[in-house]
């Protein structure tokens, strides 16, 4: 989630110029009709729908051995973009994929001190239009065995591809640096599927059934965000990739609740520079060797070569990076944190309940921006030859480590730097727990399981400070340091209470409609990637079908991509969520289903009604939202008019979710009336 509670005025006139500026209305009412959601084989969080669904006979996909399936794909994500964005729907089913497209890169080449702009190429299978998504018929493996059951693409092309990871040296200007010279390396790498800003790829399992784990050829990324922002995995089985997710220079990917085998990497991030999120991943051999799938073959020998060769996860530069829930076990390399190729920016982050075991180093850290990184409530384990953690001769900033278990030893041959461990246990070392060539350590309240090998301390370090920490508060520290400043602290006066354990941030069963019945809008809207703005107001048709929908028992009301006014207060009843075309999170350019208004509260204005009333049991889901004269009539980014929430929660247990308020002077008010048990998965801009 990111929030923000106020922009700039720079940032206000941007978005307001973001907004489509010219007047049409493209679409007339037409009778409603209503319907259910797309009955599913497996269970999901909340109801299919779609209005692009790849075997109906305008597209023409076929679960059927040897069809190639590109082409049909292709034409229904490239209807639902023309639409202006929504959901591309595959029924459970084994669908092949043949063939490729060319694709084509320009990319700021160096020669020398000199630049050029030169065009590579690559090849792709599928590529989703910005507010295009995927979604299938998914299975959770967890569930159901380990097999891999409902929506399959099998992919049968790109196997030993030359240009699998492939890359040019170029150059770049970072926005984030005040547009500092950058020499980086910029992929042009083949991949399955290209994804675009605000696009996903959800509920379905993807599979290459020509692998064979005795003689491993490498494949192009499955998945591969190549710009702009937001780009979203959720409930996804990659079964036996070579290389998994590959975030490349952009924004906001948001990977969760998705398992992974992938035999050479099996996500990779690199020059994030909003905020990515890895939640509820899981990286292990097993997700291949238990699939079910012909060919299959056995844990043991899936783990021999992924522990070999594999690495987990890859973080290059990223700009706080969230991961949560990550659990990788049995690679070569389970989390690795370092710079990005060719220049030294590397990334800060924030990792909680992380879980790595059987690797050969659990964490391995080449190197840390300034920011640092935190880890917390996780776990990191290594065989006896391998190591819990590894710092490479590039670590020089900060590293902490809260509430973290370390089965194995923790390694340094850092330059400098700070790595601080509290409520840390350490267990399953050989010589050593920690040894410590050069830097500063800081020890709180730290467990070590053994009554000797505590420290090493090498001819380089500079500190290590302990407060009640060893075994049973008595450290042993081995000093082969020159200099180094040793202070070691005991006593119950320094005792405080660790971090709890176990807190759980993820709930159970997400919020929908009880009833499955959906309800098309058809309403006035403008439509398309265009100028367009909406002139009527459709604010009674739209109150008109929420409460005909309550009358029928609840359900969905669906408004399909497009731009609709409502310039007056709606009521959106109890058991009924008012529903655009987004399924994952968006942000403000990329299409869609989007509500604009004028309303202003009228004359009593900011404390008038607000414009989205929620009543308990009631939601809103896949919707932008835009305060359109914010900044006109005498008012303006510096001097914005005054207006009642956009959204307002008027009971318990309502929810909010992939809701974007593009430009607002309130957003979200869920303190004015008894809102528990609301749950809220927002993305919020609003001044």
């Amino acid at each position: 989630m990111k929030t923000s509670s106020k922009l700039g005025a720079a940032a206000i006139l941007i978005l307001l110029a973001l907004l489509p500026m010219n007047i049409a209305c493209a679409q007339a009412q037409k009778q409603q009709v209503l319907q259910q959601s797309i009955k599913t084989i497996y269970p999901t969080k909340d109801w299919a729908i779609s209005d692009f669904v790849v075997t109906d006979p305008a597209f023409g996909a076929k679960a059927e051995p040897g069809f190639d399936n590109r082409a049909a794909f292709q034409a229904a994500i490239d209807a639902a973009y023309k639409s202006g964005g929504g959901v591309v729907y595959i029924p459970a089913g084994n669908y092949e994929f043949r063939s490729t497209q060319l694709g084509t890169k320009n990319v700021r080449v160096r020669q020398g001190r000199s630049e050029s702009k030169k065009d590579f190429h690559f090849e792709y299978v599928l590529r989703l239009h910005p507010g295009v998504q995927l979604r299938g018929d998914w299975a959770d493996p967890e569930v159901n065995n380990g097999k891999v059951l409902g929506t399959i693409l099998e992919v049968r092309v790109g196997k030993d591809a030359p240009n699998y990871d492939g890359s040019v040296e170029s150059w770049w200007n970072d926005g984030q640096a005040g547009n500092a010279l950058r020499t980086t390396y910029t992929s042009i790498a083949d991949r399955f599927i290209e994804m675009n800003a605000g696009t996903g790829v959800t509920n379905l399992s993807i599979w290459y059934p020509e692998q064979d784990i005795n003689d491993v050829k490498p494949y192009p990324w499955t998945l591969f965000q190549t710009q702009g922002d937001c780009a979203t995995i959720e409930h996804v089985t990659l079964v036996n990739s070579y290389n998994g997710f590959n975030s490349a220079p952009s924004e906001l990917h948001y990977v969760l609740d998705s398992y992974i085998t992938a035999l050479n990497k099996g996500i990779e991030v690199h020059v994030c520079t909003d905020i990515g999120r890895i939640e509820n991943v899981r990286i292990s051999p097993e997700y291949w060797a238990k699939s079910g799938l012909p060919g299959a073959p056995s844990l043991a020998d899936v783990t021999a070569y992924t522990k070999a060769n594999g690495t987990g996860y890859q973080m290059h530069r990223s700009d706080w990076e969230y991961v949560s829930y990550l659990r990788v076990s049995g690679y070569k390399t389970g989390v690795w944190i370092g710079r990005e190729p060719g220049f030294a920016d590397a990334p800060n982050a924030q990792l909680y309940e992380v879980h790595v075991d059987n690797c050969g180093n659990g964490l391995y850290v080449e190197d840390v921006n300034p920011y640092g990184i935190l880890i917390s409530n996780s776990s990191f384990g290594a065989p006896e030859d391998g190591n819990a953690v590894y710092f490479y001769k590039d670590f020089s900033t900060s590293v902490q480590f809260n509430g973290v278990d370390f089965n194995g030893p923790v390694v340094s041959d850092g330059s400098d730097g700070v790595v601080s461990f509290e409520s840390c246990t350490f267990s399953e070392y050989g010589d050593y727990a920690l040894k410590i060539n050069s830097g500063n350590v800081l020890l709180s309240q730290c467990d070590f399981k053994k009554n000797a090998g505590h420290v090493y301390l090498g001819a380089d370090m500079h500190t290590l400070k302990s407060v009640n920490s060893g075994y049973k508060c008595n450290l042993k520290v081995d000093n082969h340091s020159t200099s180094a400043k040793v202070e070691v602290i005991t006593g119950k006066k320094y005792f405080f209470e660790p971090i709890p354990k176990n807190v759980k941030t993820n709930i159970d069963v997400h919020p929908r409609p009880a009833s499955d019945k959906v309800l098309k809008a058809d309403l006035a809207r403008a439509t398309g990637f265009n100028n367009n703005r909406p002139v009527k107001d459709v604010s009674a048709e739209l109150q008109s079908a929420l409460d005909a929908l309550k009358a029928a028992g609840g359900g969905t009301l669906y408004l399909p991509a497009g731009r609709y006014l409502v310039d007056n207060p709606i009521k959106v009843p109890s058991g009924v969520e008012l529903r655009g075309s987004w399924d994952v999170q968006h942000h403000t350019q990329s299409g869609g289903t989007a509500i604009f208004t004028n309303y202003d509260g009228g004359t009593i204005g900011e404390k008038g009604a607000s414009l989205i009333q929620l009543e308990a049991n009631a939601g809103i889901r896949g919707i932008t939202l835009a305060q359109l004269n914010i900044a006109s009539d005498g008012y303006s980014a510096s001097n914005p008019r005054k207006t009642p929430f956009l959204i307002q929660g008027q009971g318990p247990k309502v929810y909010i979710i992939n809701v974007t308020i593009a430009v607002g002077d309130k957003g979200i008010d869920l303190a004015s009336y008894d809102t528990s048990g609301t749950m809220s998965i927002i993305w919020v801009v609003c001044l």
